[in-house]
């Protein structure tokens, strides 16, 4: 009889997986992580770039609160600084193309930190600083603290600056912060309500 030979399974190498060596130069890279927007300023440049930024979306339209100001301008009507002197006289300058700039003003008023001569001098700085830019909107109170810095273009909000800093050139420690979409509509809502209730700027609302 003829003999069976059991069949014998063979055994399977493992596969080799061969890698293709890449050329350092020719390496895929990795996209960039896109870079976030800075919402909160720390200084008074921060603040300022980040006005500078806004107004390269050429808005239409700027809304402005502030307590007191300063650009430059004296008391007796001087115009202390030049071009790139001074931030805020810088700022509003940028803001002569636009069709609409509403600026409301606190007043500060005499108190144990100011005496009534300094006071006087306070109502005829703002007052100069109105006529140094005649075809703004100028408005004040002695109702409101607000800080606001709001721009619009007519597809909407372009973006909306708050928090302590006032427009003046100070470098006094204080934050500001971009508002999102919810806080920007509220606090222009406010905005609105208070410049509606106030006074033009002018040597007779002024008392003086």
């Amino acid at each position: 009889m003829k003999s069976i030979k059991k069949k014998t399974k063979k055994k399977l190498e493992p596969r080799r997986i061969i890698k293709k060596k890449v050329a350092p130069n020719k390496r895929a890279k990795e996209a960039p992580l896109p870079k976030k927007e800075k919402s909160v300023f720390l200084t008074a440049e921060e603040h300022y770039k980040a006005l500078d930024d806004i107004l390269k979306k050429n808005p239409h339209t700027a809304y402005i609160a502030t307590y007191g100001v300063y650009a430059g301008v004296s008391s007796n009507g001087k115009d202390n600084f030049g071009a790139g002197e001074n931030k805020t006289r810088d700022f509003l300058d940028k803001l002569r193309r636009l069709k609409d700039v509403r600026i409301l003003v606190g007043l500060p008023y005499p108190g144990a930190k100011q005496t009534e001569e300094e006071y006087t001098e306070a109502l005829w700085r703002i007052l100069h600083t109105a006529k140094a830019w005649p075809k703004f909107d100028w408005r004040f109170t002695k109702n409101s603290h607000l800080k606001l810095f709001a721009f619009s273009k007519e597809g909407g909000n372009i973006g909306t600056i708050s928090g302590g800093r006032n427009l003046t050139d100070s470098t006094f420690s204080d934050v500001s912060f971009l508002l999102n979409v919810e806080q920007s509509k509220a606090t222009r809502h406010k905005f609105h309500s208070i410049f509606g209730a106030s006074k033009k700027v002018s040597k007779e609302n002024l008392g003086l």
